[in-house]
């Protein structure tokens, strides 16, 4: 049933709680990005720890809601595993429709790259504000299981993939 997560719920103010969680920082740091980019570029390495860090500690804390949530001892290790399969299967098609996109568009080796990690990228970064603000809090890890997994193996494919990538230039 889809509702806020506080009971049942007017759509449009889903909508708007969702704008102002998502939308609105984006659009707030796009504005403010001209006064910024000067401090972002001579701080590079410390944005891209807390960017990184707080990505860690989003999947952290749903796998953690999942664990109190008792999500695991609901499902059998043989639905994990078709729920894995289906993640993993869902990030093989997405990424060749975007590599084969990116080949016959005719981009460079460097753009289809950029391609491929952008257009396979499913996040929780966003999703799981989302499924919070949409569903039930008794539902919501169970709800996100999937993105959790697919987020996982996301990460851990498109890591593999740009230590290759990095190798292969080296040379």
């Amino acid at each position: 049933m889809l509702h806020a997560s506080n009971g049942p719920g007017d759509p449009l103010a889903a909508i708007w709680k969702i704008a102002q969680q998502i939308l609105l920082p984006f659009m707030l740091g796009q504005i403010a990005r001209p006064w910024l980019s000067g401090f972002i570029t001579r701080h590079k390495q410390t944005i891209m720890l807390v960017d990184r860090g707080s990505i860690l500690l989003i999947v952290y804390s749903a796998f953690s809601a999942g664990v109190v949530a008792g999500i695991w001892h609901l499902l059998s290790w043989t639905d994990i595993s078709l729920l894995i399969a289906l993640c993993v299967t869902l990030l093989g098609v997405a990424m060749i429709i975007v590599e084969v996109g990116g080949r016959v568009s005719a981009l460079a080796r460097e753009d289809r790259l950029a391609l491929l990690y952008c257009g396979s990228t499913k996040s929780l970064a966003t999703g799981l504000p989302m499924a919070g603000i949409l569903f039930d809090r008794a539902e919501v890890a169970l709800i996100i299981l999937p993105l959790m997994l697919y987020h996982l193996i996301q990460l851990t494919v498109l890591a593999v993939l740009s230590q290759r990538s990095a190798a292969a230039a080296a040379e």
